[in-house]
């Protein structure tokens, strides 16, 4: 049977027993209610008809079949390519890996040697958005490493020559759910603890995930490894000693860094939490209002760009992204799977207006407009208290390291945090203002989500071209 023929049947035996439905589904799809997708499809076999005729009767049928598919799109794929728990619109909230580099650089000096590769300690910093937890550094493979770190000082020098593509290939060796990507969507560790004052506490929120407590539990294991250093006589023993404290800290440093940043002093999951609160709370015709508005306002900016794309779905239709309805069906089914993907996005857009308008902070010495992602350069007092936080962590480690001291880890820790910024009252009630209109459906989120899909859509669109989403037309 020729392919034309047997897609001609592959279609009616779908349509059979559609009849009563297809009024609903043409409407669904805006096209006129007198459409009869059986008698339409009975007559795609009958040559009687132009070529032209039937052509265009496939297409009318293709799109309310294809929508149907699209709404699904996530059911439907291929085995191991659903979209894994706790995917995020963006791929890498925190201040970029030559900001972590630089400014580790400018305050310490030093070198250690991790699987035969030489680091700065400035480079372990910033290969903290690039690892899960030091082991998976202090264990990586050598090739991956030199990657890594040629990617790390080609980005120092010319901070727009390396991609979040580039970092994803550099580990796409890895297992699953040990790849860059993956360890985007698992960043919490890089954001805040809650505080009732910029964002109230939700249900469920994870104690001691944030970046003060990463930073304190591997400051003071590092504390332990200079300290072990500091009673042992074999030389070459002390010197590795002391040298897995100096990467243990700097990897350490890097959540520090990032406690430095406005858009990461809230919690995380606390925002992704208000807004599931209020999304799940609409009803199913405001959930596609929402929907609507956003494809709306994405597709004419960038209606171009997405009607090169058609879904990758099982069957005789693979639907054009090439309308605003198409595209909503996209979300629709992408939020109808995994949920977490409009939340993080949320988190997203208040991680990106905090870093660009910056707030009042505090620590025990001054106050000061803190700034974030991509900014530090442009905020000396930011770099001047993350220096000096950086700079106590390895007087810290200096002290520990001496023979016959008596040393308290907590007084330590205590010398660094007394250099963190906190929110002045004023800053925080702002932020908790801004978080409540932008995680309300019937008010700001809808910009929002327009706005981050906006500026992260090449993102969006590779990702889903790679988990066998969507495809080139």
């Amino acid at each position: 049977m020729p392919q034309s023929e047997r897609t001609v049947e592959s279609l009616r035996k779908k349509l059979r027993g559609q009849e009563a439905g297809s009024q609903m589904a043409a409407q669904q799809q805006d096209v006129p209610g007198d459409i009869h997708l059986q008698r339409m499809a009975d007559r795609l076999g009958d040559t009687r008809f132009q070529t032209v005729q039937r052509r265009t009767m496939a297409t009318r049928i293709g799109r309310v079949l294809g929508s149907r598919h699209l709404h699904r799109l996530v059911s439907l794929t291929r085995p191991g390519s659903a979209i894994s728990p706790g995917a995020g619109v963006d791929v890498i909230q925190r201040f970029d890996t030559y900001e972590h580099a630089k400014i580790a650089e400018q305050t310490v000096a030093g070198t250690v040697t991790v699987r035969g590769v030489q680091l700065t300690l400035g480079e372990i910093n910033a290969l903290g958005d690039l690892y899960d937890r030091v082991d998976d550094l202090l264990n990586a493979d050598p090739n991956e490493l030199r990657q890594l770190v040629a990617l790390v000082r080609r980005q120092k020098a010319n901070p727009k020559s390396v991609t979040d593509n580039d970092w994803e290939k550099a580990t796409a060796g890895r297992p699953e759910g040990k790849r860059y990507i993956d360890l985007a969507k698992k960043n919490t560790p890089h954001y805040g603890p809650s505080n009732p004052a910029m964002v109230p506490p939700q249900a469920g929120t994870a104690a001691g995930e944030d970046h003060r407590a990463q930073w304190e539990n591997y400051h003071r294991w590092a504390l332990g490894c200079a300290q072990q250093a500091a009673n042992t006589s074999d030389q070459t023993k002390k010197q590795q000693l002391m040298d897995r404290a100096a990467t243990i800290n700097a990897f350490g440093d890097h959540f520090l860094a990032d406690a430095f940043a406005s858009g990461h002093l809230f919690n995380k999951d606390d925002v992704m939490s208000l807004a599931k609160k209020r999304v799940t709370q609409l009803k199913p015709a405001e959930l596609t209002k929402l929907f609507k508005v956003v494809a709306d306002r994405v597709f004419a900016v960038h209606g171009a760009t997405l009607s090169k794309y058609e879904v990758d779905v099982p069957g005789p239709w693979w639907p054009n992204l090439d309308s605003a309805y198409m595209f909503r069906e996209l979300l629709a089914g992408i939020y109808e799977q995994e949920p977490g993907v409009v939340y993080g996005a949320i988190v997203k857009a208040v991680h990106d207006h905090l870093n660009k308008q910056g707030f009042e902070v505090s620590n025990t010495k001054a106050k000061w407009t803190l700034v974030g992602d991509l900014e530090l350069a442009n905020s000396p007092d930011t770099q001047k208290w993350l220096q000096t936080a950086i700079q106590q962590t390895h007087a810290n480690l200096t002290e520990a390291s001496k023979p016959n001291q008596c040393v308290d880890p907590g007084v330590l820790v205590g010398l660094v945090t007394q250099y963190l910024p906190s929110p002045t009252k004023q800053s925080a009630a702002m932020v908790n203002k801004m978080v409540e209109k932008m995680a309300d459906p019937k008010g700001g989120m809808a910009d929002e989500l327009t706005a981050v899909i906006n500026r992260t859509l090449p993102t969006i669109l590779d990702t889903l071209v790679r988990m066998k989403k969507i495809r080139l037309a």
